[in-house]
């Protein structure tokens, strides 16, 4: 399965920064993987599913509902910004919904997407999520 994770390209290219001093660690990584993805799957669609915020429902029927988890670590949030804007341009589609896990999205697209003709791969890591719709996918 192809993955693709925001925050593992953060943390596994560390310091790395532009000209300006900005950190760039995240988009090098993303980009990268994404591009290596395409070239390999090639595919005829493709989408990058976001989470936007905390589902509202399960947090009152769960309050604890990821109380662990920590805050995103500042540097990411520009380079977060960036990819968002930077995913359309080599291809691919920016999808969420306000108060939406990108997983219960997916989860939508992975339900729906049989009933098509089409062939599809679903890759999922936290912060990032892909679907993509390839005719070299069996």
């Amino acid at each position: 399965m192809v993955t693709i994770t925001f925050i593992g390209r953060f943390f596994a290219i560390p310091n790395l920064s532009n000209s300006k001093g900005e950190p760039t660690n995240a988009i090098f990584g993303f980009t990268k993987t994404l591009r290596l993805m395409v070239k390999h799957l090639q595919p005829q669609l493709g989408a990058v599913f976001w989470d936007e915020g905390m589902p509202e429902r399960r947090v009152k029927l769960q309050p604890a509902y990821k109380e662990t988890r920590k805050e995103m670590p500042q540097p990411m949030v520009p380079q977060l910004d960036f990819i968002q804007k930077l995913t359309p341009l080599l291809g691919f589609r920016n999808i969420s919904l306000p108060n939406t896990e990108a997983d219960d999205l997916m989860g939508c697209y992975a339900i729906a997407a049989p009933a098509s003709d089409l062939k599809w791969k679903l890759c999922s890591q936290p912060m990032t999520r892909i679907y993509i719709n390839s005719s070299a996918l069996a």
